[in-house]
């Protein structure tokens, strides 16, 4: 298992590897870094919206701040597909839309779940195993089940088969 880790990792140095990659690509650090600054951006006026309407008179019907950059990222998403600029920020939201899926899996992903797995309590989980293996199970199975169904019949411009 780590000899396929192993392989997929840069023999040469992390930055040599970056640059050489990004020059390969026609990018610069500068473009791709501007989509994950107005990403931040965009998540702390999510999380400033969200507790203002927790403050305000909506109190229990407030949007969590993950549907709203849920939302946010389907509009700015929606936004740069139908227009056709080709400014900086353009750029570097393309650039990132076409990331590696293992930079996703190996750079990103494993943070995140160790993040949340660290402050997980203990007997909050174990008092919740049952639902637990029963939406990651059978749930994730008929997700993916149904998505496909719905993706193979409504998507029919990419003429998918099974």
């Amino acid at each position: 298992r780590w000899k396929m880790v192993r392989t997929m990792l840069p023999s040469e140095g992390w930055w040599d590897w970056t640059r050489r990659v990004l020059a390969e690509a026609g990018e610069t650090p500068q473009v791709l870094i501007l989509f994950p600054l107005f990403a931040l951006v965009v998540g702390a006026v999510c999380n400033i919206f969200a507790i203002a309407c927790r403050r305000s008179r909506l109190g229990k019907h407030t949007p969590r701040h993950t549907v709203l950059v849920l939302i946010a990222g389907m509009l700015i998403g929606t936004a740069e597909r139908s227009s056709k600029s080709s400014g900086v920020l353009s750029d570097s939201i393309e650039s990132w839309a076409n990331i590696s899926p293992e930079l996703i899996m190996y750079g990103f992903l494993p943070p995140l779940l160790f993040a949340d797995a660290f402050f997980v309590d203990l007997y909050t989980f174990l008092g919740a195993i049952y639902q637990i293996l029963w939406l990651c199970i059978p749930g994730v199975l008929a997700t993916t089940f149904l998505l496909a169904t719905l993706a193979k019949f409504t998507l029919t411009a990419y003429s998918w088969s099974w």
